[in-house]
């Protein structure tokens, strides 16, 4: 009886956990020269086909390397995304108008079973990259793709991420609740984060927000 006890306990425990899908095993350089878009596109859509389609919750992992990406990777509720370091794993986007990241609209609390997907352990970096962070931002230049981290769901942690260099906002919260956005650094966009459209529940703290045109943007509430 105890040895069935421990076997079961065991097996839930494997349950309980996430399953992990390597982006390397997609094709993906790294590299920081070669577009990996096409990586993350088949790696999702395999993990759509094969995991969450039964409500299993997925990591995509990046091992450490500089992925650079000409259109967004975008998540549904069933899968978060992991680097392997802060500053050793980034997301690259050249484009202006293109997000790194979108998690996709989902407003349905029996879907998630109240679990918080998270993003974390990356640098998110955009067209702004590298340049003086000093320099000045005009806000009336709007572009509105040109964004980190666009949410658009419940129940998210954004963490121990660099978000840098995009033309419009370095995290944007959509309509989204439950979010909690903690010890990242927000810099050279030109606003840290945005909260709009009736966001609620929005939890920040233990972040460095820096060399913005604004720190933090609350509007349409």
């Amino acid at each position: 009886m105890k040895n069935f006890f421990l076997t079961f306990l065991l097996l839930f425990s494997a349950l309980s956990y996430s399953q992990q899908f390597n982006i390397r095993n997609y094709g993906a350089k790294g590299d920081g020269k070669t577009d990996d878009s096409d990586a993350f596109t088949k790696a999702i859509n395999e993990i759509n086909k094969n995991n969450t389609n039964q409500k299993n919750y997925a990591v995509l992992y990046l091992p450490s390397g500089d992925y650079l990406l000409s259109k967004p990777i975008i998540l549904n509720n069933f899968i978060s995304i992991e680097g392997e370091f802060m500053n050793s794993t980034i997301i690259r986007i050249t484009s202006t108008t293109c997000e790194g990241i979108i998690l996709e609209e989902n407003k349905t609390e029996k879907d998630i079973n109240n679990r918080y997907n998270y993003i974390k352990n990356l640098s998110i970096v955009g067209p702004d990259f590298g340049k003086n962070p000093f320099i000045w931002k005009d806000n009336k230049r709007n572009n509105p793709k040109s964004v980190g981290i666009r949410i658009m769901r419940l129940r998210n942690r954004i963490e121990n991420c660099v978000i840098d260099g995009f033309l419009w906002s370095g995290i944007e919260i959509s309509s989204g609740y439950y979010n909690f956005i903690t010890q990242n650094f927000i810099r050279n966009n030109r606003v840290g984060i945005t909260i709009d459209k009736t966001s609620t529940s929005a939890y920040i703290n233990n972040n460095e927000i820096r060399t913005n045109a604004l720190g933090i943007l609350i509007q349409d509430q």
